[in-house]
Order: structure tokens, then C-alpha cells, then sequence
């Protein structure tokens, strides 16, 4: 009786990145991060004696002031003047104009109940 071996496989499609059967050495490592570095606008560190190197050069924080006074100067003139002209001009504020709105609108609605009521007969 004789037996039968199979073997099955199944082929998958990586990029060429994830290419394992390509062998590497360190100077086509090299090249190639050097590349990278490169596009992404970096520089490669070659000697890696000691790594704190690398993070002293990072700048953590951007050193910026701003000084407020002015600011709130110039928003304080600007406020000043807008009261002066809104008392000056007797400006309505939006919940003096919805007031006066619903108000008209209900006194509207009485007047035309109240001809409704009255209404002549066109007889008459």
C-alpha cells in the first residue's frame, strides 16, 4: 500500500517593504534610512554611543510672551465707546426687540378679534 503526501500552501501579496526574503546588510540599511531621513527633512544618527544625545537637541517648549495689558486696553476703549453710542442712540438689546415684538403681536391679535366681533353686516 503505498501513501500519499501533499503539501498546500497559500501565497500572499505583501509590498516590497514587508519583503522578508530580501537580505539586508548595514550599509543598505543605512542607505535606506538615510533616504528616509532625508524625505522626512531629519538626519540620520550614525553613532548611537550614547542616545540621551539624540533628545537633548528636541526643543521641548517655544519661549513666547504676550503681554495682555494692551489688549484689554484697547477691548476696554472699544466697549466704552459702544455703551456711549448705545445710550446715545437708545440701541434696543435683542430681548427689548423680541418684548416689543410679542407685545405688538398680541395687541395686533386683539384688535382683529375685536373686529371679527364688531364686524357690520354688509346689509346694514
Amino acid at each position: 500500500m503505498e501513501q500519499a503526501e501533499s503539501e498546500a500552501f497559500k501565497a500572499f501579496a505583501y509590498s516590497a517593504e514587508y519583503d522578508m526574503s530580501k537580505e539586508y546588510n548595514d550599509e543598505t540599511l543605512r542607505q535606506e534610512m538615510q533616504e528616509v531621513a532625508t524625505k522626512g527633512k531629519g538626519q540620520l544618527v550614525v553613532d548611537n554611543d550614547d542616545p540621551a544625545e539624540i533628545f537633548e537637541r528636541i526643543v521641548i517648549s517655544f519661549r513666547r510672551e504676550f503681554n495682555p495689558k494692551y489688549l484689554f486696553i484697547t477691548l476696554a476703549i472699544v466697549l466704552f465707546l459702544a455703551d456711549i453710542a448705545v445710550r446715545k442712540f437708545k440701541f434696543k438689546w435683542p430681548h427689548e426687540l423680541i418684548r416689543d415684538y410679542k407685545a405688538k403681536k398680541k395687541t395686533n391679535s386683539r384688535r382683529s378679534r375685536y373686529y371679527k366681533a364688531n364686524k357690520p353686516s354688509q346689509g346694514e
